[in-house]
């Protein structure tokens, strides 16, 4: 990936949380680093393996708003409640930080229901709704999309439609895709930045000026979810060796 500069305080330091951190891996190899970057890691999990990791549930961070430049999710978006850990996230992330998300390619669905990777599907046409039903129910199914993956029959840069679904879920959220790599075989770099800010009609997203530099505020709130969002991520799935 690009090398690019971290969001950082006044001081020069970039304060980086790393959740769900296991062993503290990060913290480790900013604390062992010759010459020491500028870096302050904060690792948190549910249980403290060695000093350097803070027990705590990554829903619910001992952390002020605001307070942190970059949020790491590596792999961690496990539980049931993840939605609640991505909005802890971008509430203790300043404005403008970022929140980085290593995920598993295929615990995105590969199409929404009803929806083609190349866009909503039409309207069966009289006599073969079955048919187009069972070529959705296919397409759906993350396993396939799996085993895709694991033969190589799959463009790694490919977006799939729940992975989309989840960038809008994101952004609902305050946070917009910064970028995206998706060139590994199983997995997908994420890097989103926080732009949106807390208000009581939900999140204020201050969105690009249109093609005549007008720019009108707009709000993402909870109505706006078209999808059960709990499900755009699937469970993870392990090929048998």
């Amino acid at each position: 990936m690009e090398s690019v500069p971290l969001p950082r305080a006044k001081d020069g330091f970039a304060t980086v949380i790393d959740l769900g951190c296991g062993e503290g891996a990060l913290a480790k190899a900013i604390t062992g680093a010759k010459p020491r970057p500028k870096i302050k890691v904060h690792s948190y999990d549910l249980h403290a393996p060695n000093e350097l990791v803070t027990v705590a549930d990554i829903a619910n961070l001992p952390l002020r708003d605001g307070s942190v430049d970059v949020a790491i999710f590596c792999l961690a978006l496990m539980g049931t409640n993840w939605l609640k850990m991505v909005e802890e996230a971008a509430r203790v992330v300043k404005y403008g930080g970022e929140v980085w998300i290593a995920e598993i390619k295929s615990r995105f669905a590969r199409t929404k229901t009803g929806q083609k990777e190349d866009g909503p599907s039409k309207e069966p046409k009289k006599g073969k709704g079955k048919k187009k039903e069972k070529n959705i129910k296919d397409d759906t199914n993350p396993a396939d999309a799996f085993v895709e993956e694991q033969e190589g029959n799959v463009d790694q840069n490919r977006w799939a439609a729940g992975e989309q679904s989840f960038v809008e879920a994101l952004a609902r959220r305050g946070l917009r895709l910064k970028s995206r790599n998706g060139s590994n075989k199983m997995f997908v770099l994420l890097d989103f930045e926080k732009v949106g800010t807390r208000c009581s009609q939900g999140f204020q997203i201050p969105p690009k000026p249109d093609m005549h530099g007008r720019i009108s505020k707009k709000f993402h709130t909870e109505d706006e979810q078209e999808t059960d969002e709990k499900s755009i991520l699937q469970p993870c799935l392990y090929k048998i060796r």
